[in-house]
């Protein structure tokens, strides 16, 4: 991954320091899948990425599975999303 510092990933990301750490340290809690998206995002990956274990070997059939969960996942983020109910208020007519 990018070789960026926790403070730089949080304001591009818009993710707190804290909550970065613990994506780092691998010490996951109720972190949303959006905030997961974010920091992928920024570190140009995917969110399977954040979550392995640094230096972990997969074989090519296992790292493809992985990686095609991993924009499976992206997408039910994306379509979960798309559902939510605009923070605007209609323009009256």
């Amino acid at each position: 991954m990018k070789g960026i510092s926790q403070a730089e990933l949080s304001s591009k990301s818009k993710v707190s320091n804290s909550t970065i750490n613990e994506i780092e340290k691998r010490h996951f809690r109720d972190i949303k899948l959006s905030t997961l998206v974010a920091v992928a995002n920024v570190l140009e990956t995917n969110v399977v990425s954040l979550m392995l274990p640094p230096k972990i070997e997969l074989n090519e059939n296992d790292a493809l599975k992985l990686m095609k969960a991993g924009e499976t996942l992206l997408e039910i983020g994306k379509e979960q999303l798309s559902k939510r109910p605009s923070d605007k208020k209609p323009t009256p007519k």
